[in-house]
């Protein structure tokens, strides 16, 4: 098993040169020392090409370790978590590499309670066990129901519609797996969907996997203009991440959305992360005196805003990448819900969801910046970073350095799989933002 995969967050890696078939094999039957007693576990998997036969090496090692696998076909990362805890499974693996190319393939895993394994603690675990003879082909037999978990997780989906009047939506696939989910949702009929890039391709011609990449709004925000749609939505690849347009094709940013989403729903408790927390702050500050909620912190990334959504009992979690967890879901980052969470505030407020981003806050965000970097080097960086801007502002270590002024902030952590750091900044004031970008380029330099 090649080291090099196993990431913080889940395994990923290049097909074939380093993830393929032998390597999920040999992982999948080596995960009885991960799962815990109960051995029925649900396999499905996204739409790239190698997909599926990386998904039948999976299927084969679990059987091969005593596991009955159910195959659970082409489905939405978010629905593993659904169906973990409707079948009562001991947990679940979507092959996937989510949002990244399509040469990229890799495995997400989830134990019986829906907690996500990182890939680093499953390697600790199987890193010793010695792997079985590689067999490829389908071997063994494995429990299918096809496109019926699509149908019985859109039956769920649905339940939470609760739109008051009528609303035109552009809907973006991206080539995913959320597009056959979505097709089978229960739309009322005051939401008139408008779908496009809704058929699985492996190849995603489109505009890729990714709905935050440079130019993926494009054919969206055409669409809005051209049907004079409410909205637009763009997941990513295997469903967990979506992307917001206004009625003028202009993104929104996330913690807007969650801004938007208290005008119906109640969240006392709201888990962000680190590069999130600033912008927060000000939409808090800027809100009525009646409104209220506590926002709190943690690090980057989606194994740890599930779990200290869990921990802290919060009602949702929020990233910049475009996720969302909400409780009533398990946490389980349904893009989907998200859309249709937006679509109920939208259906009682009587404004154009760009009129409602008018009325909000806005601060000047320079887009996230690589540096190569070294991480062994981290250390003496972080001290140089924490003596030039000590007496500027609240240095805050969650996640890498953080510093907050009144009026600007600003975070550097280090990549989770690769020699980078990352750099946030942010203020009221552009002037100042690439002001400190010079600053922190410097000191990196």
């Amino acid at each position: 098993m090649k080291p090099s995969i196993f990431r913080l967050y889940d395994i990923r890696g290049r097909y074939p040169s380093q993830i393929n078939e032998k390597e999920v094999f040999d992982i999948a039957a080596n995960l009885g020392a991960v799962f815990g007693e109960n051995k029925k576990i649900i396999v499905g998997y996204d739409a790239r090409k190698s997909s599926l036969p990386l998904h039948l090496s999976v299927s084969n090692g679990l059987k091969l370790a005593g596991f009955k696998v159910v195959d659970a076909g082409l489905i939405t990362y978010p629905m593993i978590y659904f169906l973990v805890s409707r079948l009562k499974a001991g947990g679940g693996i979507m092959v996937t590499a989510s949002h990244n190319p399509k040469e990229y393939n890799g495995l997400k895993i989830i134990n019986s309670f829906g907690t996500t394994l990182g890939g680093l603690e499953i390697f600790k675990k199987i890193k010793s066990r010695k792997p079985p003879i590689f067999r490829g082909g389908k071997f063994f037999e494995i429990s299918k129901s096809g496109n019926d978990f699509q149908k019985k997780y859109a039956q769920y989906l649905s339940k939470f519609f609760d739109a008051q009047k009528k609303i035109k939506v552009v809907i973006d696939g991206s080539d995913g797996t959320a597009g056959p989910v979505v097709e089978k949702l229960h739309f009322p009929k005051n939401i008139k969907p408008i779908f496009i890039n809704i058929v699985p391709n492996g190849n995603f011609f489109s505009h890729g996997p990714d709905p935050i990449k440079r130019g993926a709004t494009k054919k969206a925000a055409a669409m809005i203009s051209k049907h004079k749609a409410d909205l637009g939505v763009i997941f990513d690849g295997d469903g967990d991440r979506a992307v917001f347009l206004d009625d003028q094709g202009r993104q929104i940013r996330p913690e807007k959305i969650w801004r938007l989403l208290t005008a119906k729903y109640d969240f006392p408790r709201t888990i962000c992360t680190v590069i999130d927390g600033f912008f927060m702050a000000i939409l808090k500050k800027n809100a009525p005196p009646s409104f209220k909620a506590a926002v709190k912190e943690t690090k980057v990334g989606h194994l740890f805003v599930r779990k200290e959504a869990k921990n802290w009992n919060a009602d949702v979690g929020i990233e910049s990448s475009a996720h969302y967890y909400f409780k009533d879901d398990n946490f389980s980052g349904s893009g989907i819900l998200a859309m249709i969470k937006v679509l109920n505030v939208l259906s009682i407020l009587p404004y154009q969801l760009s009129d409602i981003v008018k009325m909000l806050p806005k601060t000047e965000r320079v887009p996230e910046i690589n540096r190569r970097f070294f991480r062994k080097k981290l250390p003496a960086l972080y001290s140089k970073v924490k003596k030039v801007f000590r007496s500027k502002g609240r240095i805050y270590s969650l996640d890498g350095v953080s510093v907050y002024a009144k009026d600007w902030w600003f975070n550097l952590r280090p990549s989770n799989t690769e020699n980078l750091v990352r750099i946030n900044i942010e203020g009221l004031e552009r002037k100042k933002v690439l002001f400190l970008k010079k600053e922190l380029l410097k000191l990196i330099d």
